[in-house]
């Protein structure tokens, strides 16, 4: 039987391994009943996002010289499974979180009712982080009940003033998660991007999965190609957050992945569905998010031998405050 976000007081604290085990994800619907019904009845055919490419999904990324972005590496499934890390966890909670915490504490507090959220009709991104907020949530438990040292991470909501928060958003895994300010660079953080699944279709998914290189910089044009523009949102924003470890996903389907040090290379899994089992969702997110963090029994990255990529702030043009009127752009000028 299928465990949920709810059930972890009643089942994970006495037996995490099974209860991570068979985490399950609950399944949203494809539309509204109304549209249902007018699909039933003599409205038209709304096609399957499995099988079919999103138009909606227009990211503003253009291509920039200073992206220092070339390959794209591909990861086996049996490469990065957990099934065998799973064993290393403790069968029961080092530190069990109390119910006033639960109920308070924004890192503990699940979503008392979930909002509309549909797979094959358009949807306001804000009701999907609610969803992603149950698998976000109970790994959060599950690794501070754990692993101590991991206490001082949690999922922060990411920034994005671009035009296109309303169809790409992110949460960063940072020691710095419950603080205000911009996270310090740390090894241990993930970016968590998502979109909704009627702009982030199976198809789009693994097409950007199946890259196998980033296009070489073009002083004649800085088009790309929906895959590529994504791709550069990534590497934009595990640069901005200073992270190396990136997870992508539309709920219904999963991507994990890494950049190297230098951030030249990046590490791709296969597209992975949210209702997966041995292992399932849970086990492959807790897996990835302790990769990051370098925890004993957990995946390493390949050595491509590029040098440590330095911070520094991405370069701002007039095309990118254009969204804030002219004036943004006559300040940016006298700079």
């Amino acid at each position: 039987m299928g465990r949920t976000a709810y059930d972890f007081e009643e089942y994970g604290i006495d037996n995490i391994r099974t209860y991570v085990r068979n985490f399950e994800l609950p399944r949203p619907d494809p539309c509204s009943e109304k549209d249902l019904l007018f699909m039933l009845g003599r409205g038209p055919y709304i096609p399957s996002t499995d099988v079919n490419k999103s138009h909606q999904n227009i990211l503003h990324t253009r291509h920039e010289r200073w992206r220092s972005f070339e390959n794209i590496q591909h990861l086996t499934l049996d490469g990065i499974s957990p099934l065998k890390w799973t064993n290393m966890l403790p069968l029961k909670a080092n530190e069990p979180i109390d119910k006033a915490s639960c109920a308070i504490d924004p890192r503990y507090r699940l979503p008392q009712v979930l909002p509309d959220f549909y797979t094959h009709a358009p949807i306001d991104i804000s009701n999907m982080q609610s969803w992603l907020n149950l698998l976000l949530i109970t790994a959060t438990r599950i690794m501070h009940t754990t692993m101590p040292a991991t206490s001082p991470y949690a999922f922060q909501y990411g920034k994005n003033k671009s035009k296109d928060n309303h169809i790409f958003r992110h949460f960063v895994w940072s020691p710095n998660g419950l603080n205000p300010h911009e996270p310090t660079w740390d090894a241990g953080s993930v970016v968590v991007a998502y979109q909704p699944p009627f702009v982030l279709t199976l198809q789009d998914l693994q097409e950007f999965a199946s890259c196998r290189a980033f296009p070489t910089f073009d002083a004649i044009s800085d088009h790309l190609s929906s895959k590529y523009r994504l791709w550069a949102k990534i590497w934009d924003t595990c640069q901005v957050n200073h992270s190396n470890w990136f997870i992508l996903t539309s709920y219904t389907h999963w991507v994990f992945g890494a950049f190297s040090k230098g951030m030249r290379v990046a590490f791709v899994s296969p597209v992975i569905t949210y209702s997966r089992s041995k292992p399932s969702i849970l086990e492959i997110f807790l897996y990835w998010v302790c990769s990051a963090m370098n925890q004993p029994g957990t995946f390493r990255l390949p050595q491509v031998g590029d040098d440590v990529l330095d911070p520094y702030e991405v370069p701002c043009t007039a095309y990118d405050v254009l969204f804030f009127g002219h004036r943004a752009v006559l300040a940016l000028c006298d700079t």
